[in-house]
Parts: C-alpha cells; structure tokens; sequence
C-alpha cells in the first residue's frame, strides 16, 4: 500500500511484519530458480566484500565459534569422518561413514584387549579407529595402547591369522577377546 507519509508506511510495516514475511516467503518458494541465480550473480560480483564480512564476523566471534566447534556434535562428527577419509580409511561391512561414527561412538571397550575406551587424548585409552596403512581398510575400534603395539609390529603378526581356542574353536587373532566372553567359549571351558 502507498503511503504519501514515510512514517504511514513504516508503521504499516511493523503491523504487517509477519504477514509480510510469510508472503515473502512464499515468493521465494514459488520462484527458486530466480532467487538461486540471483544470489549466485551477488556472490560472484561481490565476492570481496562479502569474504571480508565473514572475516570480520569471525575475528568478532572467534572464541564463540571455536567453542561451539568442541562441543557441537554434528561439527565433531564431520571433522572425524573428513579425517577419515583424508587418511584414506574404507570399509566393507559398513554403507557409509555415518555408520562406521556410530559404531565408533557406541564403542565402549577396546576390541583388543578389552580395556574401557574414554574420549579425549587420554594416552593409554584413548579410542582409536584402526585401519590397514597400505589398504585403508578399517579393522577394529581399539585402545591407543593396541593401535600402537599393532603398529610396532605390523609385520610380525597376522591378526587375521585363525587359531584354535582353548576350547576348540577356530577363531581369527583378532576376535579372540569377543570370542572369549561368547557362552559357546564359557560352556567349554
């Protein structure tokens, strides 16, 4: 509505905030492909400006948005899984690296040697993704302390070696502990 008087139209606008808003809205929904092409042409033609404001808005909140990246979950998830894939880590049994964060996440004692895993940069316990350095493949979640020891010795050992257990079965070096804890191990021994 046209108003000869600029205060007149200010307060229509503040009356009408929401109502105008949600028009707004509405707008840009039916007319996406403008609006994307239209903000596309902004960014290119003021691509300066608009790098200086996000730096300026970053030094202002720096400690806020560093905070908030050590405590947000969604930022924590991506950060491991994008160093997962920088270290080049793959998979078989698992469709994505959300699962394997998942998996990751809910893991509470070390496959290995059973001790309880803890967050953080604990030396000894600290949880570990473990993978094949030549493959990438992913192997366990461990302990730093297994990680380390694997690492040490690489070559001497074959954790996919199969063994016989104590009570018979036929078990890969590497899920011995989680065999070790099974009722068809208890039952026999």
């Amino acid at each position: 509505m046209p108003y000869s008087n600029p205060e007149d139209a200010k307060t229509y606008r503040e009356i009408h905030k929401e109502k105008r808003y949600e028009q707004a809205k509405i707008w840009r929904e039916n007319n996406k492909e403008y609006c994307k092409e239209k903000n596309k042409k902004y960014q290119l033609e003021n691509k300066e400006t608009l790098k200086e404001k996000r730096k300026q808005k970053y030094d202002e909140n720096k400690e806020k948005i560093l905070e908030h990246a050590k405590t947000d979950t969604n930022t924590i998830r991506r950060s491991r899984i994008n160093n997962w894939k920088r270290i080049g880590v793959t998979f078989d049994n698992f469709n994505n690296f959300n699962e394997l964060y998942d998996k990751y996440i809910n893991t509470k004692k070390c496959e290995l040697c059973n001790i309880d895993l803890v967050e953080g940069n604990k030396t000894n316990q600290k949880k570990c993704l473990d993978h094949d350095h030549q493959t990438g493949k992913f192997r366990n979640i461990i302990c730093n302390k297994c990680n380390n020891e694997r690492w040490k010795n690489h070559n001497k050992v074959n954790w996919n070696e199969k063994i016989t257990c104590e009570c018979g079965s036929i078990v890969s070096l590497i899920n011995m502990n989680k065999h070790k804890k099974t009722p068809k191990h208890l039952e026999k021994i």
